[in-house]
């Protein structure tokens, strides 16, 4: 037998109102990556750059690079996971999208620079793919607890 759902009154559906948007508040509280998030991709920007722009110029130097990119980026997820923490991804979400979108783009930016400069003013300018990394480091640093705050307010708000 089917049970007919019964419609709530304007003042249950009022309290369930409340009590989500109270929900809602405590979660948003609760919505921050580990301190140790951002210096760490952070490094794993600056490998991935550091990779690239020796990718032609030192082989040995950029494939290590480019290996403790990989490794941080495949462990980092795995780091973050507990059975208390529910993880939530800050680039994805529609309140950090455009932030996100801006942080890929200067990341290229940095990217395609380094290697560009170091391939046509060549090894004696390595200094700029340590720039450019650093850059990325402090990039990353910068934008992940923007991101934080972004998503934590849409959150708050219902979004």
């Amino acid at each position: 037998m089917e049970r007919i759902p019964v419609r709530p009154t304007a003042t249950e559906a009022q309290e369930a109102l409340v009590s989500i948007n109270e929900a809602r508040s405590r979660l948003a509280n609760y919505v921050r990556s580990p301190w140790w998030l951002y210096p760490i991709q952070g490094i794993g920007v600056a490998a991935f750059i550091i990779g690239i722009g020796f990718s032609k110029v030192d082989t040995v130097l950029g494939t290590t690079a480019l290996a403790v990119a990989i490794v941080l980026f495949c462990t980092l997820p795995l780091l973050q996971q507990t059975p208390s923490r529910a993880v939530f991804d800050v680039y994805t979400h529609k309140g950090s999208r455009g932030l996100a979108a801006i942080y890929a783009c200067l990341l290229l930016i940095l990217t395609v620079t380094a290697v560009w400069f170091l391939s046509t003013a060549g090894p004696s300018f390595a200094w700029v793919v340590y720039v450019a990394a650093a850059a990325g480091l402090i990039l990353t640093v910068a934008m992940g607890p923007l991101m934080d705050n972004r998503l934590e307010r849409a959150i708050r708000v219902g979004q």
